[in-house]
């Protein structure tokens, strides 16, 4: 199980053009949610376990704006 206090790599991301289209298809190859969906307002995340418990973080920018895009200080909805 990931996150369990072991060192390594804890989960792999990648950035997507459609979040919401890759999320179907993830659903539908055996993927499960691993956290809630969030958004900010200048990117999507979601969250995945593959079927060998690998959790899978999966981003969509919605700004070309390097500022806007790594915004932490607005928090996630």
């Amino acid at each position: 199980m990931p996150y369990r206090g072991l060192p390594g790599v804890n989960h792999l991301a990648y950035e997507v053009a459609d979040v919401e289209a890759l999320c179907e298809r993830l659903k539908s190859a055996g993927y499960k949610d691993s956290t809630l969906p969030n958004a900010h307002p200048q990117r999507k995340r979601r969250y995945f376990y593959d079927l060998e418990s690998n959790d899978w973080e999966l981003v969509q920018y919605l700004s070309q704006n390097p500022a806007e895009r790594n915004d932490y200080e607005l928090p996630d909805r």
